[in-house]
């Protein structure tokens, strides 16, 4: 449908083309009358079992790994901001309304 949409917005429509809907309808259906006599079925070649390998693919990359064979990163505290420099820390909104 995509293709056919972008083929319509290049050749047939364009903003304040038309100066009716009605003239924008005729237009329309024309263009779809000329395009369904040359049209032809989109050949994919991406097939089923194209799509049940990449499926499978990604099943794989999002199996929980083996014990010890991913190296963990070290977290930082929470204290620390991602470089590992102290952080003061500030009350959240909760806090605060908590406290009054």
């Amino acid at each position: 449908m995509e293709i056919f949409f972008s083929l319509v917005q290049r050749k047939v429509v364009s903003p304040c083309d038309f100066a009716s809907l009605d003239v924008l309808a005729d237009t329309l259906t024309a263009f779809v009358d000329r395009y369904n006599v040359t049209a032809t079925p989109f050949k994919w070649k991406y097939t089923a079992a194209d799509l049940e390998r990449h499926l499978a693919r990604l099943d794989d990359d999002t199996a929980p790994a083996v014990a010890g064979s991913v190296a963990r990163l070290p977290v930082p505290p929470p204290d620390t901001n991602d470089h590992g420099s102290q952080v003061k820390s500030e009350p959240n909104a909760r806090a605060l309304t908590q406290a009054a």
